[in-house]
């Protein structure tokens, strides 16, 4: 596996798995414009985030080229790097809308919660492919 599948991966799969989340939420508290809100956010999210492959890709290579540590610290370090793009990516969205952060917009934050939980799932989902990638030399 190659770090730009890998990242790819990643990507694809948080994006599922935040739709996902959102759709279970939606259900949850029996609000149709949720629903519709969830579909929104899975095209919009796939779309807008496509030019965070530019940045998901190095982080893949820096974990990878972490070779003093074992694969699950390598796979902790990928875990919060892109946590904290994800951070950053909703704080500037953030102050892009309502140029705050987050204090007029708590369906952001929520948002971003969301997503947080998602890419945690898809890293651990994607745990062998990471080891794989790893353990290549």
């Amino acid at each position: 596996m190659t770090t730009i599948s890998a990242s790819i991966h990643i990507w694809v799969k948080t994006a599922l798995i935040n739709f996902l989340l959102m759709l279970l939420g939606a259900i949850v508290s029996f609000r149709g414009g949720d629903v519709l809100w969830a579909f929104v956010t899975l095209l919009v999210g796939i779309i807008a985030t496509i030019p965070l492959l530019v940045f998901i890709n190095p982080i893949v290579v820096l974990s990878k080229r972490i070779t003093h540590y074992g694969i699950p610290a390598r796979i902790a370090s990928l875990t919060f790097h892109l946590m904290l793009m994800v951070l950053l990516f909703f704080l500037l969205a953030s102050l892009l809308s309502t140029e705050t952060l987050f204090v007029k917009n708590p369906v952001l934050a929520d948002h971003m919660a969301c997503t947080m939980v998602s890419l945690m799932i898809s890293v651990y989902i994607n745990r062998r492919s990471l080891k794989a990638l790893y353990e290549e030399k």
